[in-house]
């Protein structure tokens, strides 16, 4: 009897609790949530972007010593800024010092030579001077001679005539021919001073080089980026000896995706957020879209977009990582509100204003969005509190 009492008791219990679970239960739990979040009309920004990735690059410029030789002085070290015409570094002279010493002795030997050569041919002109000087008076003598004879024709002989027109005629031509040496020996001497001169001035030029080589000037303002070499080290002319970095032209440079590249045009302009400068925004403008594609092992294709910053931090590197909103469209210092205030009844657009502690309904008319914020063009002021609901 106790056994069969308790079969009921048990029996009574599943049914109950069958009974419990299947019928229908009217309670909140589990339901949507009503939740009513007050917000303020402000002043801001709407934009509509895309995504980019980029990193910084800096345009630098090598600067190579023209001779080679030991270090003996360096005037800056790297991240000094430097200006066009600035003394970087200078190699030890010591060795042009000698080079220059054993030139001049070889300049100096030249010039004696020179200086005989000239001697010489100024006693050879000299020397053809007076040639030419007794050939004239010889000459003047048979002329002189020659005019007596047609002077006086009785006197003598056809053949005594004829013998001195004869010897006349061959003295102006030993005349002719001496003073044609002569002027060959004074163009061979003027010659020979202008080589002096020529001479004198090239290897003083060259040795005016040879000493400039020695020292290093910037070539373009900057910022030095590396140096190669410390003082008293061999330094060459193979490679650089440093980097100066053109900072006042950072630009981001970009792989921008086939499927977005249509919609980037010379003087866009990017946001740009730097991942060594977090919490900041630059501003920049697309100064150059690639017109040849960039084609990775995976096919994807992409093209290089170089954005110049108009701004940019004092700690800006080559190579940091940067984040780009390159920006399609965009409303400034405009009333903004959430998406989410706005609704529609009746195909207008709807807002709920608080005012006095009361609610009413306004008729707003709205411009961009992006997906988050619109725009508000009429209906609200800067200010105004909002009521905005939504389930939870």
């Amino acid at each position: 009897m106790k056994r069969k009492y308790l079969y009921l008791v048990v029996s009574l219990v599943l049914i109950g609790g069958i009974f419990w679970y299947m019928v229908p239960k009217n309670t909140a739990e589990g339901a949507p949530v009503e939740v009513i979040e007050e917000v303020k009309v402000t002043a801001g920004d709407v934009l509509i972007d895309f995504i980019a990735d980029g990193n910084v690059r800096i345009l630098s410029k090598d600067q190579f010593f023209n001779t080679s030789g030991v270090l003996e002085a360096l005037y800056f070290d790297v991240g000094d800024v430097v200006a066009k015409g600035d003394l970087l570094a200078k190699l030890s002279t010591d060795d042009l010092a000698l080079k220059i010493k054993q030139t001049e002795i070889a300049i100096n030997t030249e010039i004696e030579r020179q200086k005989e050569s000239i001697t010489n041919h100024t006693y050879d002109i000299q020397m053809q001077e007076a040639i030419i000087e007794s050939l004239t008076k010889e000459l003047q003598r048979e002329m002189s001679l020659l005019e007596t004879m047609a002077t006086y024709p009785s006197i003598y002989t056809p053949n005594e005539h004829n013998d001195q027109l004869y010897k006349k005629e061959q003295l102006e031509a030993t005349l002719d021919s001496e003073k044609n040496e002569l002027q060959k020996l004074k163009n061979e001497s003027q010659a020979l001073n202008n080589l002096l001169i020529d001479d004198k001035k090239v290897i003083l030029e060259l040795l005016k080089l040879d000493l400039e080589k020695a020292y290093l000037y910037a070539d373009t303002d900057g910022v030095i980026g590396t140096i190669h070499g410390v003082v008293n080290t061999s330094i060459g002319t193979t490679n650089a000896f440093l980097t100066i970095l053109d900072q006042e032209q950072p630009m981001i440079l970009s792989m921008v995706s086939e499927l977005d590249i249509g919609q980037v045009t010379l003087g866009q302009k990017v946001l740009v957020e730097l991942e060594s400068d977090y919490g900041m925004t630059y501003e920049g403008r697309v100064s150059w879209i690639s017109m040849t594609p960039t084609i990775d092992n995976n096919g994807i294709v992409s093209y290089e977009v170089e954005i110049i910053l108009e701004k940019y931090p004092d700690t800006i590197r080559s190579g940091l990582s940067a984040l780009l909103h390159i920006v399609l469209k965009e409303r400034l210092d405009v009333l903004v509100i959430p998406n989410s205030a706005v609704k529609i009844v009746n195909n207008q657009q709807v807002v709920e204003v608080k005012v006095s502690d009361q609610i009413q309904e306004r008729i707003v008319v709205t411009g961009l969005t992006d997906g988050v914020n619109v725009e508000v063009i009429q209906g609200l002021e800067e200010g105004e509190t909002l009521i905005v609901r939504s389930l939870k």
